[in-house]
């Protein structure tokens, strides 16, 4: 499951991987690329999910052993002071906040190529760095844009991004996940972005009256539509969560104050990026 480690140089270097999703799983492939050792985060022996991934067990080896443990957009309790997070979902992680001009800086697999533009010189493997950048550089922009901001990706904000080309490569990438065809999912999507817009008061969709509180594939939709949607979905521990997709600052503002939803609890969002959520108190059902 982890990645041999090719190079004494990067022995040193833990990574541990979080929730997986298409950013994430490019993140494994380019880690390995670079023979960097990593690790999946795990809870009670299982991979995490979203919901419990920075409630993680510790890493089951011995993280003193390593010079540096980066954690992947996870975490766990009593971190050791080697332990860095790269992550851009919360106050404080290094790509929190920052806007869709710095798209690439900000998302988790920018900040692993980052890492690598400071680490591989400093061992003498220039050629490496080269080799990445020649492979990956233009899917790890895409995956980038398309996992930080999407909507203002698809509004033409992230350099180096052209909508149409990330609009198929989001489409083709999902429809080989789902095992349909890219025109089905295509349609599917154009399905909902209509539902949206008919839903949509003062460019805020509510799903949360639609069967499953959502429409399918809803984050790209919404995006796709420049509306904002509330969602509601019951997480993998059984807490059901409320979540503002594809939405403005100013509604991801009004979101975590408690105002679009009120008595949620266990905000996380994140204003420059456009989304937020919060869950329903257990009593609250």
């Amino acid at each position: 499951m982890a990645s041999t480690v090719l190079d004494p140089a990067t022995s040193r270097t833990l990574f541990v991987l979080g929730a997986k999703d298409p950013e994430m799983k490019l993140i494994r492939e380019v880690l390995e690329f670079l023979a960097f050792e990593w690790i999946p985060a795990t809870r009670a022996g299982k991979r995490v999910y979203p919901g419990n991934a920075y409630a993680a067990d510790p890493p089951p080896l011995d993280a003193a052993a390593f010079a540096t443990v980066h954690a992947v957009e996870c975490g766990w309790s009593h971190e050791a002071a080697n332990v860095t997070h790269i992550d851009h979902h919360h106050p404080g992680d290094p790509g929190y906040g920052k806007p869709p001009a710095e798209y690439f800086a900000a998302a988790s697999i920018g900040q692993i190529f980052a890492l690598a533009a400071h680490e591989l010189p400093a061992h003498g493997q220039q050629a490496r760095l080269a080799a990445l950048h020649a492979r990956y550089d233009h899917v790890a922009h895409l995956a980038a844009a398309a996992d930080h901001c999407l909507g203002a990706a698809y509004r033409g904000q992230c350099p180096g991004v052209d909508p149409g080309e990330l609009t198929q490569w989001i489409i083709e990438r999902r429809a080989a996940f789902l095992h349909m065809s890219p025109d089905a999912l295509r349609a599917r999507v154009e399905a909902s972005c209509v539902r949206i817009r008919a839903l949509a008061v003062d460019g805020l969709a509510d799903l949360r009256g639609e069967p499953g509180s959502t429409v399918p594939e809803a984050p790209h939709a919404a995006c796709i539509a420049g509306i904002a949607v509330l969602t509601e979905v019951v997480d993998r521990d059984g807490r059901h969560k409320v979540g503002l997709l594809g939405a403005s600052a100013a509604q991801v503002a009004r979101f975590l104050a408690g105002e679009l939803v009120p008595g949620l609890t266990g905000f996380y969002g994140d204003p420059a990026r456009g989304f937020a959520g919060g869950y329903r108190p257990r009593a609250d059902r």
